[in-house]
């Protein structure tokens, strides 16, 4: 039996959310610490796994960057300042293939606390910019 293709939505799904499960810290269960098997989040952890399980892989790593800092947008002839991703708005494409695994780095050179949200996946809310 042939399994059916993966939309492209699909993989951006995934490659996203796979990016935001291993860049955050506070996303990966801690086996030393007794009340995690008890934690509210043990059952959507194990659910990860079990996802993560069934994904097809290449076995490729891509490693790739996301830095928020200030920056100087011209708008069609008035420049103004703002906050963004790199250089530019919205901000560069973050490109992968179907079944590579994805690392994001994120740096944050802004004045302020900042956080990430992925549009469009379904993820924990604490780990999704809230």
């Amino acid at each position: 039996m042939t399994p059916n293709p993966l939309t492209r939505r699909q993989v951006l799904r995934g490659l996203a959310g796979m990016a935001a499960v291993t860049s955050l810290p506070g996303c990966s269960s801690d086996s030393r610490t007794a009340s995690a098997a008890s934690s509210p989040s043990a059952a959507m952890d194990a659910a990860v796994r079990a996802a993560e399980a069934r994904r097809a892989a290449t076995g490729n790593v891509r490693s790739l960057s996301l830095v928020a800092r200030p920056v100087q947008v011209d708008l069609g002839g008035r420049t103004v300042s703002t906050w963004a991703y790199g250089d530019t708005l919205p901000g560069a494409a973050l490109r992968a293939t179907a079944g590579d695994r994805v690392r994001i780095t994120f740096r944050n050179d802004l004045p302020e606390p900042t956080s990430v949200h992925w549009h469009g996946l379904a993820i924990r809310n604490d780990m999704d910019g809230v």
